[in-house]
C-alpha cells in the first residue's frame, strides 16, 4: 500500500491508533460521503435541498475541525479518482480497484451494525452510497444499496427517495442494456488513442518541413473526424430512445461549436503570423489546435460507449447539491477568456459566436449525460458537470492566449 495517495496517509495519521491505512481510507470514504450531507444543526432535513447533521449518525456525536478538513481533502481526492478512472475507460485500474475492495471487505467484516444503527435512516443512506460507489471497483453491490435507499426513503429521507428511484431505474434497465453491451463487446473496435497519435508522430518525423508537418496533422484530423462519426453512430445504434435523442442534440450543437471555434482559431493564428512577419511555426500551431477539437470529442464519446458496455451506467461522484462559488468562477472564466480574445483581435463578433456556440454545446452535452445516468432532475449533477467542462475549456483557451502573448498580441486585462 506504499503507493496510497498522500491524502490517505494524512487521514491515517490524524485518526491515530487505528493502525491500518485501509481502515483509514474507508473511514475517509464514509466521511466524504457524509460530508455532502453536513450541517452544524441537529434537526433532520425537511426537504431534498437541505443537508443532514453529522450528529444524526448513531455512533458519531461530533465532528472535529481536523475531520472537517479531511472531508475537504477527500472531496478533492475524489475528483482526482474521477479523472484517473476516466483516463482508463471509466473504471479503476486493477491495483486501484483491489485496494478499494480490500478496504470495503476489511471494514464490513469487522464492523457489525447495532440494531439502533440499522434503524438510523441517514446512516443507511450513507451506507447505500458507499455500496453503490464500490461498484466502480467491479463488485456490484447495487441491490444491497437499493435496500438501504428504500429503507431511508420509507423513513422520510428525501435524498434516499431520489437515490432509490434512480438506482431502481438503472437495475430495471440492466437486462436490456446488457444485451446491447454484449453486442458491443463482440463487435466494437475501441479507439486506440496511442495508435493515431503514434502515426502522426511517425509522419511528422518523416516530413519535418512546414508543409509536410501540416499535411500530417490534417491527415490526423481526418482520422479523428472519422472516429467521431464511427463512435457516435455506435452510440446511436445501441442507446435507448431518450438517450439517443439527447445525444443527437448534443452532437449537432458540437458540430456548430467546432465550426465557430475553427473560425476564431483562424483569426488568432492569422494575426500572430502577420504580427511576426512570418513564422511558419504558427501555421503548425493552428493545425494542432484545430486537431484537438475532434480528438477530444472522439475520446469523450468513446468513454460513453464504455459506460454502456459496462452494462449499467452510473456516476459515483460526490458533488454539491447547489451552485457554489467554483461553479460561478468557471462560468465567468470561459466568458472572460473568449471576450479577451475577441477584444485583442478586434474580432468581438466571432469571439462571441464561438462562446455562445460552446455554451449551447456544453448545456446539451450535460443534458445528454443526465439522461444517460438518470439524473435529469438532479440540479447538483448538472451544475457539477457544467463546471467540469468549463474548467477543461478554460485550460484550452488559456493555451490559445499563451500563443497570442508569444506572438506579441496584447491580451487586455
Amino acid at each position: 500500500m506504499k503507493n496510497m495517495p498522500d491524502k490517505v496517509n494524512r487521514v491515517a495519521s490524524v485518526i491515530g491508533n487505528w493502525g491500518l491505512k485501509l481502515v483509514a481510507f474507508f473511514l475517509m470514504l464514509i466521511l466524504g460521503a457524509y460530508g455532502i450531507l453536513l450541517l452544524t444543526g441537529d434537526d433532520p432535513p425537511k426537504n431534498a435541498g437541505e443537508i443532514v447533521s453529522i450528529s444524526q449518525m448513531a455512533s458519531t456525536k461530533s465532528l472535529t475541525e481536523d475531520k472537517r478538513n479531511l472531508i475537504k481533502d477527500f472531496e478533492a481526492y475524489l475528483e482526482e479518482v474521477r479523472v484517473m478512472a476516466k483516463a482508463h475507460g471509466g473504471v479503476l485500474k486493477e491495483d486501484e480497484a483491489q485496494m478499494v475492495l480490500e478496504v470495503f471487505d476489511h471494514l464490513t467484516s469487522s464492523w457489525e451494525l447495532t440494531e439502533e444503527e440499522k434503524n438510523d435512516p441517514w446512516l443507511r443512506y450513507v451506507l447505500g452510497m458507499c455500496r453503490e460507489g464500490v461498484s466502480l471497483a467491479g463488485k456490484d453491490m447495487r441491490e444491497l444499496a437499493l435496500l438501504d435507499y428504500e429503507f431511508a426513503a420509507q423513513k422520510g429521507v428525501p435524498q434516499g427517495k431520489i437515490a432509490y428511484e434512480n438506482l431502481k431505474k438503472q437495475i430495471e434497465d440492466k437486462e436490456s442494456t446488457n444485451e446491447s453491451s454484449q453486442e458491443i463487446s463482440q463487435g466494437i473496435k475501441r479507439i486506440s488513442i496511442e495508435a493515431i497519435d503514434k502515426e502522426l508522430e511517425i509522419c511528422m518525423n518523416q516530413n519535418q518541413d512546414t508543409q509536410g508537418t501540416i499535411s500530417c496533422i490534417n491527415e490526423a484530423i481526418e482520422k479523428w473526424d472519422l472516429e467521431v462519426m464511427r463512435v457516435y453512430d455506435l452510440l446511436i445504434d445501441t442507446s435507448p430512445e431518450d438517450v439517443k435523442k439527447a445525444l443527437k442534440d448534443a452532437q449537432e450543437s458540437w458540430e456548430i461549436y467546432r465550426e465557430k471555434q475553427y473560425s476564431i482559431l483562424g483569426e488568432v493564428y492569422f494575426d500572430i503570423y502577420n504580427s511576426l512577419d512570418g513564422g511558419t511555426m504558427w501555421l503548425i500551431a493552428q493545425a494542432e489546435s484545430e486537431m484537438k477539437i475532434p480528438r477530444q470529442r472522439a475520446i469523450n464519446l468513446d468513454y460513453f460507449v464504455n459506460e454502456i458496455q459496462l452494462g449499467m451506467p452510473s456516476f459515483p461522484e460526490f458533488y454539491p447539491e447547489k451552485e457554489t462559488e467554483d461553479h460561478q468562477t468557471a462560468n465567468l472564466g470561459v466568458k472572460n477568456n473568449y471576450f479577451a480574445i475577441g477584444k485583442a483581435l478586434n474580432k468581438k463578433e466571432k469571439a462571441v459566436a464561438a462562446y455562445e456556440a460552446y455554451c449551447i454545446f456544453r448545456d446539451k452535452e450535460v443534458f445528454f449525460m443526465a439522461v444517460l445516468y438518470g439524473k435529469t432532475k438532479d440540479e447538483g449533477f448538472i451544475l457539477h458537470n457544467c463546471m467540469v467542462l468549463n474548467k477543461d475549456h478554460i485550460k484550452m483557451l488559456e493555451g490559445i492566449m499563451s500563443d497570442m502573448e508569444q506572438g506579441e498580441i496584447i491580451i487586455p486585462d
